[in-house]
């Protein structure tokens, strides 16, 4: 038993991390994040990054980006209608 560490030790040392967040856009975006892998984890695909979410949105302005989100919530299906919206017929 003297090998066990007391609680109150352990939690001496511990932070709480604060999030990335820092202004309005990156809120919508972790939105999507959220979402987006939501569905991709289900389907057994990796999850999307941030960034690439990001890349992925960024002709976008914060308006269009909380319109788009609600179009997005309001469809029946969240991700087919992410990537149904985002797809550019070439």
């Amino acid at each position: 038993m003297s090998n066990m560490k007391n609680i109150s030790d352990l939690v001496k040392n511990y932070e709480v991390k604060k999030t990335k967040i820092t202004n309005e856009r990156q809120y919508i975006l972790s939105l999507f994040e959220e979402e987006v892998n939501k569905a991709r984890e289900k389907a057994g695909y990796k999850p999307l990054s941030s960034k690439a979410l990001a890349v992925k949105l960024g002709h976008l302005s914060t308006e269009d980006l909380k319109v788009f989100h609600s179009q997005c919530k309001n469809a029946n299906n969240f991700n087919k209608y992410f990537w149904w919206a985002l797809k550019v017929d070439r």
